[in-house]
């Protein structure tokens, strides 16, 4: 007649790599038993049904905080809700002439440009945006007022977004520019 569970190891108990079973009933030894089960039957199920498909209705069972299934984090776009970090503006370091700022614009920008801001989809009216909207030109009403003195300028933006956190980084540079 069997009393509960019981191994043979014998071999091992005589090397002394078992410790000898106390006799009764142990309610630890029934939870770690219960717990060894466990997992050598999710090892044994996951051979059985395939690894992967044991991984994949793991990985669809578990939700991450954004809600997503699979444990992806969500990848945001740009939009209002977005938060803008701007660094503190930088000065190039020599002025250009006047005669090649247009020319400076579209080696920064490109030669397909847009008006449309990337956080608010709107057109801005004071700035051009390279086409993949990760650079842009400043020229607003302080930029214009600045014209034919010797503070005139524009500024080189960078436009780094962190989908991520939806974060919107911009750098920018001032350029001046002399007759």
């Amino acid at each position: 007649m069997a009393y509960g569970y019981r191994y043979d190891v014998g071999s091992l108990q005589k090397t002394g790599g078992v410790r000898r079973k106390k006799d009764g009933f142990s309610m630890l030894g029934l939870l770690k038993e219960a717990a060894i089960g466990g997992v050598m039957g999710g090892l044994a199920g996951a051979a059985f049904y395939g690894a992967g498909k044991a991984l994949g209705f793991l990985k669809d069972s578990i939700k991450d905080v954004r809600g997503n299934k699979g444990g992806s984090p969500t990848v945001n776009k740009p939009s209002v809700r977005t938060r803008i970090n701007n660094l503190p503006e930088t000065k190039a370091p020599n002025a250009i002439k006047a005669s090649d700022v247009t020319n400076a614009w579209d080696d920064y920008l490109g030669s397909n440009t847009t008006n449309i801001h990337p956080i608010t989809g709107k057109p801005d009216p004071n700035r051009i945006f390279s086409s993949d909207a990760t650079r842009s030109i400043r020229l607003g009403n302080h930029e214009m007022k600045s014209f034919g003195t010797t503070k005139a300028h524009f500024h080189y933006e960078k436009w780094d977004y962190n989908a991520v956190d939806d974060i919107m980084t911009i750098s920018n540079i001032m350029q001046r520019f002399r007759e």
